[in-house]
């Protein structure tokens, strides 16, 4: 090779390698920004899947592949049932209709309420409290509770768990928990016992002892049976 030649090539300056490198830089932060917007919305789609295959109410899916319509309704004494509504003017509780396959009845549509009713005058009953899927025999309306107090009935809910919490006159919250019923067959009532053993002090002397099922669809509460209580100061 001639030497003149070589010495005649043109020599790459600094500045030039500078620029090389910005420009490799600037590829290189594109697509790692791309690689991580990639798996930011891969992530979010898993993320979606995953809260849309939740467990659902099997009563409620039953009624829809039947052709009905599910539907949360509340009764006058504020217990909430789940009932299924057919075109044809049929309607059934959904429970009752998942575990016997029919729904011929045409029934009555509970009176929906906006407030709870004020009893001004404490009267107690023995018939069990609530119409829905969850039956209380204990507290009855305006027992009068001190202490440690025991909760029981009967309940039909999905997989045996539900909720309570009391309140006192001012609707704050002095306990709350789950409770779970005794049952192995889906759509049959079984019974519950729990105690209650400590709770804040209340505000006043009466209050409301609160049991409610929450929906798997959207987590709203249903099937809430409300019993006013008194305090023993």
């Amino acid at each position: 090779m001639d030497p003149e030649n070589v010495n005649s090539q043109p020599a790459i300056k600094p500045h030039q390698n500078a620029k090389w490198l910005v420009i490799l830089s600037v590829v290189v932060i594109i697509i790692l920004g791309a690689i991580f917007s990639y798996f930011a919305f891969f992530n979010k789609i898993i993320n979606t899947n995953t809260q849309n295959t939740g467990i659902a109410n099997p009563a409620s899916i039953y009624c829809e592949q039947q052709g009905g319509r599910s539907e949360i309704r509340t009764a006058a004494d504020g217990s909430q049932t789940g009932w299924c509504v057919f075109s044809d003017g049929r309607e059934c509780d959904e429970w009752e209709f998942f575990r016997t396959k029919n729904c011929n009845l045409k029934s009555i549509t509970p009176t929906l309420v906006t407030s709870p009713v004020v009893t001004r005058t404490p009267t107690l009953t023995s018939a069990p409290v609530g119409s829905g899927n969850i039956r209380v025999s204990s507290p009855l309306p305006n027992t009068v509770i001190s202490g440690i107090f025991t909760v029981s009935g009967e309940a039909r809910v999905f997989e045996n768990q539900f909720s309570y919490r009391l309140k006192d006159a001012d609707g704050s919250i002095l306990a709350h928990g789950s409770i779970t019923a005794n049952g192995q067959e889906a759509g049959q009532f079984a019974p519950f016992s729990t105690t209650i053993s400590s709770y804040s002090t209340p505000k006043g002397k009466t209050g409301t002892l609160e049991l409610f099922d929450n929906s798997p669809k959207d987590g709203s509460e249903i099937d809430k049976v409300i019993i006013p209580v008194v305090f023993s100061k």
